[in-house]
């Protein structure tokens, strides 16, 4: 009787064990410290720091050197880079900030992405 309740245990074990998720971690998952962004029009340059985790969640800020401001960022980024966050300032209403970020060869975010604010819809150059 306690060899078949043995094989129902490691079955069921083995069931339990499959249940866990894909398994599959996020291609941008990790630490991106002080990623220098660069805005055009009008000329402003700032850096971002992200967090990713294993499932895409985003979290770090943003520092816009021009208005001398930061900025807090949460959001997510799936696996194919496609980022969607909200951007809070230290004052005022908050924003969003969207678009498709890619790791280049030295394992850094780089990408454009679009600020939209209550006001103004600016475009963001992570280099």
């Amino acid at each position: 009787m306690r060899i078949k309740h043995f094989i129902a245990l490691c079955g069921l074990s083995l069931l339990l064990a499959g249940c866990g998720g894909t398994g599959l971690i996020n291609p941008f998952f990790g630490n991106f410290p002080a990623e220098p962004w660069t805005q055009f029009s009008p000329s402003d340059t700032g850096t971002v720091t992200l967090n990713v985790s294993a499932i895409g969640t985003v979290s770090g800020s943003l520092y816009d050197n021009g208005a001398s401001m930061n900025y807090t960022v949460s959001g997510l980024i799936d696996n194919n880079g496609n980022l969607s966050a909200t951007i809070t300032p230290t004052s005022g209403p908050a924003g969003a900030i969207s678009g498709v970020m890619s790791l280049n060869g030295s394992n850094q975010l780089v990408g454009t992405l679009a600020v939209t604010s209550v006001t103004t819809l600016n475009t963001l150059v992570v280099n």
